[in-house]
């Protein structure tokens, strides 16, 4: 049961980040063959606060997102099966994808609709959490304070 938890964690992991990584491609080559963004001409105004929606978001929902992802993991520690360990990892980590995932998307359109590179920094980073997340099954034993009898259950391949 948990080698295919692993997998299917592992899964998800590169699919979200396939996707931002798609989206971000095809963003790039519509925006350089449209000339710019899709909002020409956006006053610098507008342009100032999509960088504080942008920014603000990319830091905020991620540090969220491990400030949640971290509580729900000693919540687990409190558990003596492996299932239910297992069970709260697999939702504390989709919501720690989702709110890393969430700012990726909002900087690419920001970079869609304005054309300005300096929305893709975000999403750079948003992309960089994201990788450096992957669900090891080392990663996973400590998440989740595994005890030895526990790491075997879940490293035994």
């Amino acid at each position: 049961m948990e080698v295919k938890f692993l997998k299917a964690m592992g899964v998800i992991h590169y699919a979200l980040i396939a996707g931002v990584s798609a989206f971000l491609l095809v963003t790039i080559f519509l925006v350089q063959l449209n000339g710019g963004g899709l909002m020409a001409g956006v006053t610098s105004d507008l342009t100032l606060i999509l960088y504080a929606i942008v920014y603000f978001s990319a830091l905020a929902t991620a540090g969220f997102g491990i400030i949640i992802f971290e509580r729900n993991m000693r919540n687990a520690k409190l558990f003596t099966t492996l299932k239910p360990k297992v069970d709260t990892f697999k939702s504390a980590y989709l919501i720690r994808l989702a709110l890393i995932e969430g700012p990726a998307f909002v900087s690419i359109l920001a970079y869609m609709f304005t054309g300005n590179y300096y929305f893709l920094p975000a999403t750079a980073l948003c992309l960089m959490m994201l990788f450096l997340s992957r669900p090891t099954q080392s990663f996973v034993a400590e998440k989740l304070y595994l005890n030895e009898q526990e790491k075997e259950q879940l490293l035994a391949v």
